[in-house]
């Protein structure tokens, strides 16, 4: 090695020292509370970041709730609709189901999301800053039970609706075999009304087959199996004497006449009854009995 290396090579080592003096020199001389501050901002952009993670899982599940609640008022509604027009076994699934849905969401815990707000910091204290790192800590701490309380009841209230929305679908294939035999039965009525039963039960298992509870469907079957049946009573009934014809016959006689509600119409003569010319009692400028002044006929 020259000269002129080992030369330079004593200076870098001289000046690698004289870094090394200055930084240990600054860093004893620093504010320990500036270093305390920045872990202080990095350990809130942490808790803000958990936080934003609690308030989705949230807000999911507020949107299941509400998802499974809009299911549970609808089905309240139609289901009693049907009893007596499918199978009791599947309809008493379904409304089964629906009620353990409802207890399901309303043993939902309330899961209040904090809302971290820093307060005034003496960010020139170590102690005071040290007071703001132990309750960013505890804030954080308590995260992990909330995050994992908002996901559990999440999945019991999706379990519970999917349940209902299965049960929903063998309900709905029982419309399918009652309308089948709704529609053999009732064949006295037109053939619209078997017609709208049969595209009444097409719509239940079209919206199901799509992930629709298919409940809006079900009402509408309803509807038409009450029309059907209607129409089919009333034909029977027609045909049987028992209710009359809704057109009455042409020329059939009013009850009542002018005459016998008391009217003033004129009478026809032709219908007027004749006079017996023995009993009608004559007119007096037609006597045959003299009269003073008259004269003899010789």
């Amino acid at each position: 090695m020259g000269a002129f290396s080992i030369v330079v090579a004593i200076a870098a080592v001289a000046m690698l020292a004289g870094t090394t003096t200055f930084a240990l020199v600054q860093r004893a001389t620093a504010n320990p509370a500036v270093e305390a501050m920045d872990g202080l901002r990095e350990r809130e952009a942490e808790l803000r970041n958990e936080i934003k993670g609690l308030q989705t899982s949230s807000d999911l599940l507020t949107a299941v709730i509400e998802d499974a609640q809009a299911v549970s008022q609808s089905a309240a509604g139609v289901l009693p609709s049907l009893r007596g027009r499918v199978e009791d076994a599947p309809l008493d699934a379904a409304d089964s189901a629906r009620t353990t849905l409802d207890s399901t969401v309303a043993s939902v815990p309330t899961v209040v999301v904090p809302d971290y707000q820093r307060g005034a910091v003496d960010e020139q204290s170590l102690q005071a800053v040290g007071h703001a790192l132990d309750e960013v800590r505890r804030e954080r701490d308590a995260l992990p039970a909330l995050i994992a309380q908002v996901r559990t009841s999440r999945s019991g209230v999706t379990s519970a609706l999917d349940d209902l929305r299965a049960r929903l679908r063998d309900l709905g294939a029982s419309i399918e075999t009652a309308a089948q035999s709704v529609v053999q039965s009732e064949d006295a009525a037109g053939e619209s009304f078997r017609l709208a039963v049969i595209d009444a039960v097409s719509e239940v298992r079209a919206a199901q087959q799509t992930g629709s509870d298919g409940l809006t469907e079900m009402a509408a079957f309803v509807a038409a199996v009450d029309a059907l049946t209607a129409e089919n009573t009333r034909v029977l009934d027609q045909q049987s004497g028992r209710v009359p014809s809704r057109t009455p016959s042409v020329g059939t006689p009013s009850p009542t006449t002018p005459a016998d509600s008391g009217g003033t119409g004129t009478t026809d003569p032709s219908t007027s009854a004749p006079t017996d010319p023995a009993t009608a009692e004559p007119s007096p400028t037609s006597s045959s009995t003299p009269q003073p002044g008259d004269t003899a006929t010789p």
